[in-house]
Order: C-alpha cells, then structure tokens, then sequence
C-alpha cells in the first residue's frame, strides 16, 4: 500500500534502491503504536547516508510523499528530484490527518487498534485482477497510527528541489491534484489506479526514467 523509494543514475545506469520502512513488510516484526512519520523519514536518511547516495530521485507514493518531502528538506544537497505518485504533500506543521478529507479520517479512527491501522482490501486500492488481488494482500502489514497524526516538520529547502506529481487518480475522493496545484509541481496523469506500481509497472517505470535522466 505504502512505497518510499529513491533512485539514482550510478555509471550512467539508473539503479533502484527501495528501503522497507520500520513496522512495515520485511520489518513488521519491529510494528508499534510509537513509530510515527519521523521513524520513517530517519530511516531514508539512513538509507541515503550509508548507501552514501547522491544525485537521487526520491520518489514517494501514497503515505510516503510525506517521508521523501521531509526528507529531502532535511538533505537537499543530496536530493536532485522528488516525484509524488498519488501522493500527500503537506506545509510545515501539517500531518495526514490534518490533509485528509473527513471520511477517511473517520474510517482511519474506527479501524485503529492498540495504535494499529490493519491493512485494508486490495480494491480499495483499485487492484482488481485476481493474481495482483493475491500477491499485494499477501505482503500487506499493518500501518502504525502515529504515521498519519504526527506532523511534517520543513524548514522550506524542500521547495526548492524540482518536482513533478504523477495522478493515478485525479477524480477520485482524495486530494492528491490540488496538493500538487498550490504546490505548483508540473502534473502526469497516468490512467490507472492508486497502486500504480502494481497495475501498470511498465508505464510508472517509464515515467520515473524520465525524471532520473532529466536530473
């Protein structure tokens, strides 16, 4: 449900470098109620850090356009481009409770458990086939609340990194096209679901490229 991934252009050649944030997938082991939007963001610069990566791309979907904007705001010096796939953009100060629509808040309230948010459908998310259906709600784990209530903290440095926001779902009933309007980030509308990146791989994939050789 959740990415945060960064590329590079390394001898010419783009390489991924996707990090599984603490509580989630591989690492959900690790999942509790005190892990917030800061534990994901320190664990990308981590990654950044000890990978020693420079030039990146950072690209985040979802949830996670909060973790690649903080950040990049907080090592700008490393980050040549941001791409926002379907995903939440808040100012200082603001978390994703603070920019979701209120009936998204009120299902989050309602699922939440001991500080847990359990995975919802694959539908939910617009993945339909059945094959997909099977892979994605297999890796699935659950969100701790903490990451949706805990506010972005941006000194402003973000703003100045180029970026584009890429719409899987611009008529949809979350706010992702007028986040990227009063940011005023240059927009691709991609004609698929929110989980782009397991419906139509091949065309997130190309547009991604672009912006890495673009950097």
């Amino acid at each position: 449900m959740l990415a945060a991934r960064g590329r590079a252009v390394v001898g010419g050649r783009a390489r991924g470098t996707p990090p599984t944030l603490t509580g989630l997938g591989e690492r959900a082991h690790l999942t509790g109620p005190e892990i917030g939007l800061r534990t994901h963001v320190d664990d990308l610069l981590g990654l950044l850090r000890y990978e020693d990566l420079r030039d990146v791309v950072l690209v985040g979907h979802s949830y996670a356009g909060l973790v690649v904007r903080e950040a990049g705001d907080r090592i700008p010096e490393r980050v040549s481009r941001i791409t926002m796939v379907d995903a939440w953009a808040g100012r200082d100060g603001e978390s994703l409770d603070d920019l979701a629509p209120g009936f998204f808040r009120g299902w989050i309230e309602s699922a939440t458990v001991d500080g847990l948010i359990p995975p919802s459908s694959a539908a939910s998310v617009d993945v339909t086939e059945p094959d997909q259906v099977a892979w994605l709600e297999s890796k699935l784990t659950s969100q701790p609340r903490r990451t949706f209530s805990e506010p972005t903290r941006l000194s402003g440095a973000v703003d100045a990194i180029s970026c584009r926001a890429v719409l899987c779902t611009p008529g949809g009933p979350m706010p992702f096209p007028q986040l990227a309007e009063r940011s005023d980030w240059a927009v691709t509308v991609l004609d698929v679901g929110h989980d782009a990146m397991v419906t139509a791989p091949g065309a997130l994939t190309d547009i991604l490229l672009q912006d890495v050789y673009a950097s």
